[in-house]
């Protein structure tokens, strides 16, 4: 297993070098490459030192090599993305920083809003959810933008202090439904935007390990208590001030990382080793008990809204793909996604895999560089409408139908918000007529920003 651990670091430093060379480039496919990582590495980790006579130890394995077949290929898939021509950044003035920061908060504020009042309210109407979901991740644009406003030198006790709110994102979604992922999906994506621009990554990587080290204690600790958090959560009508009590206890019960504790390896190989469920669906078809699906998994007809057609059939979610293929049966109520991995093995094979991964980092890469035009540009609705979807598509836990339906609703609702005005990047009237000299724009990196880009 060491060496496949080494590979992977091999990887990630093949992507860190394809997002170095090149300016405007933003922090969604590191974001990618780093939420599946949360899947599958801290198996990894758990099982070092294993036998190959140990049933754990060589089902970890044989997911851990898929895995690592298909961030290559996403790797691969930035590189062309990179190589391919695309529009240069457009010649003109500027926003004022100053606008920059009111448009932030106004995002971050109207993401809030929709996920925490507009999407619980939105369970009652159908189709609805899938629309108003991805509102949400306004609050990231809006930590992106923030960010954007910050000088790459000279600008580090700012981006600290925007960086020390970003725990409030984990920690809402798990007082909220009880959920830790999607708060950390979000966190990483802030952290990957701003680590991409940075000219001091020499930081970042100083600071990993003891992020990783504590990362990794605060879920072992979280998931002591989840189960508890989860079912005040669900209850008709939890008191806030129950969930917030008891999910406190994550921390007041904190315990750091100990790979010889059994419990905490449970809890890690339970929920952060996707290797195990590829495995299973890896040896069920090469057994012959399965066959591949090309395709079924993701039915195009089911992205019709059931507003639309209310007898549409029931769709089974992650857990029932992964069930259908693994041959696992889950306790009613538990939440299993299937992950890109398993589910492109199960509908084409290893090829699906490599062709699903290089897909999916072409796509990534190039709103990357999309989205950081747009900022350059000073055009929101641009980066409305690149950043929603791709910020959609980083769901390396979820199945690929939730993800289609997630990107489709994002780009009808960029469109929608964008229409409104209410986030462009305009001074008002009153910054206009303060106006008294013409800003130092900050670039992704070096001086120039004026001259073509590749994205």
């Amino acid at each position: 297993m060491t060496q496949e651990l080494l590979l992977y670091c091999l990887l990630f430093w093949v992507l860190m070098r394809i997002t170095q060379v090149w300016r405007h480039v933003g922090g969604l496919s590191v974001a990618f490459f780093l939420t599946t990582s949360l899947n599958c590495v801290p198996g990894a980790l758990a099982n070092v030192g294993g036998t190959p006579t140990d049933p754990m130890y060589q089902q970890t394995y044989l997911g851990f090599a898929a895995t690592l077949i298909g961030l290559t290929a996403f790797c691969v898939g930035t590189l062309i993305a990179r190589l391919v021509p695309s529009q240069p950044v457009k010649a003109g003035s500027k926003p004022k920083l100053k606008v920059y920061n009111r448009v932030s908060w106004r995002m971050i504020g109207a993401g809030a809003f929709c996920y925490f009042v507009l999407i619980p309210l939105s369970f009652k109407v159908p189709s609805l959810t899938s629309l108003v979901s991805p509102l949400g991740t306004l609050m990231i644009l809006g930590f992106w933008v923030k960010l954007y406003a910050i000088p790459p030198t000279g600008g580090g006790g700012r981006v600290a202090k925007i960086f020390a709110m970003l725990p409030a994102l984990p920690a809402s979604t798990v007082v909220a439904g009880g959920f830790l992922n999607y708060g950390t999906n979000w966190m990483v994506s802030v952290v990957t935007f701003q680590f991409t621009r940075s000219r001091a990554r020499w930081l970042y990587y100083s600071v990993a390990p003891v992020v990783l080290f504590l990362g990794l204690s605060l879920f072992v600790s979280y998931m002591a208590q989840r189960a508890y958090i989860r079912e005040l959560a669900f209850e008709n009508n939890p008191s806030l001030m129950a969930v917030a009590d008891r999910s406190s206890r994550i921390f007041t019960d904190f315990k750091f990382l100990d790979l010889s504790s059994p419990e905490q390896k449970a809890a890690l190989n339970g929920r952060l080793n996707q290797n195990l469920l590829i495995a299973d669906a890896i040896q069920r078809h090469e057994e012959g008990l399965t066959r591949l699906a090309y395709g079924a998994t993701m039915p195009l007809w089911a992205l019709i809204p059931r507003a639309v057609w209310p007898g549409k059939p029931s769709i089974g979610g992650g857990g029932d793909v992964v069930s259908k293929y693994t041959g696992i049966i889950f306790a009613q109520g538990t939440s299993v996604g299937a992950g890109q991995v398993l589910e492109f093995y199960v509908n084409f094979g290893y090829a699906g895999i490599v062709a699903g991964y290089m897909l999916f980092g072409f796509i990534l890469m190039r709103i990357d560089g999309a989205a950081m035009c747009a900022l350059a540009d000073g055009d929101s609705r641009r980066l409305l409408a690149v950043a929603m979807p791709g910020l959609a598509m980083i769901n390396p836990g979820g199945n690929l139908l939730e993800i289609m339906v997630a990107v489709v609703g994002a780009m009808v609702m960029a469109n929608l918000i964008g229409r409104t005005g209410y986030f462009d990047l305009k001074p008002t009237a009153r910054e206009l007529a303060a106006q008294r000299t013409v800003p130092v724009f900050w670039a992704n990196r070096g001086p120039d920003t004026s001259g073509p880009v590749g994205i």
